[in-house]
C-alpha cells in the first residue's frame, strides 16, 4: 500500500491493511519519522450540491443590486468564542466603520 498516496487512512487503518504486528502508535511514530504529520482532518458540515446552486443562484440575482436595494436588507450579528456562543442580534441604524476596523 502506498501510504504517500492514500493520506486519509488512520494509523487503526493502516494496521489492519498492512496486517502490521504493533499497535497504531508505533505506526504513527514510525511515519512522524519519515516526515508525515499529524492532522486531525475538520469537521464540517457538508456543503452538498443543491447549497452550491443556492449560493450561485442567490449571487446571480443579486450581482447588478445597487446601494438602494441593500440599504432594505437586514443585518444578524452572531459571535462565537471559547467561551461558547452568543444569542443572534438584530443590528438596528447604520453601521459604519470606524478608525478602528479599517485595517491599512
Amino acid at each position: 500500500m502506498a501510504v504517500r498516496q492514500d493520506t486519509g487512512r488512520s494509523s487503526s487503518q493502516i494496521k489492519a491493511i498492512t496486517g502490521a504486528d504493533c499497535s497504531p502508535i508505533t505506526i504513527r511514530r514510525h511515519l512522524q519519522r519519515k516526515g508525515f504529520k499529524n492532522k486531525k482532518r475538520l469537521q464540517r458540515p457538508r456543503l452538498l450540491q443543491r447549497h452550491k446552486i443556492a449560493r450561485l443562484d442567490f449571487a446571480r440575482e443579486h450581482q447588478t443590486w445597487d446601494i438602494q436595494k441593500w440599504r432594505g436588507a437586514i443585518m444578524i450579528w452572531g459571535a462565537f468564542s471559547f467561551n461558547g456562543t452568543m444569542e443572534l442580534q438584530v443590528v438596528q441604524g447604520r453601521q459604519t466603520a470606524g478608525p478602528s476596523c479599517v485595517f491599512p
